[in-house]
């Protein structure tokens, strides 16, 4: 799912912006409900400040966690290939 949330617009009252958080949670929702697949970046250097399950796309190359190019997860402070 790609979400990008629409420019807000000049909000005038309350109406208005209630009607804007709707809009993005029905996109929000309607996106959620149809993923089929993600898609990774590929990294090439070690994101900072990682977190237990975290998942990414190792070039392999300019960044090599362990063993080479391919999705990894961070666990118990290092990162496991998938």
């Amino acid at each position: 799912m790609t979400y990008v949330r629409t420019q807000m617009p000049p909000i005038t009252d309350v109406n208005s912006l209630r009607k804007w958080v709707d809009d993005e949670f029905t996109r929000l929702a309607q996106g959620l409900q149809t993923v089929h697949e993600v898609q990774f970046d590929v990294l090439y250097v070690a994101p900072l400040g990682p977190t237990p399950g975290m998942l990414v796309f190792a070039d392999g190359t300019s960044w090599n966690p362990g063993s080479g190019r391919g999705l990894y997860e961070y666990r118990a402070s290092s990162w496991v290939k998938l």
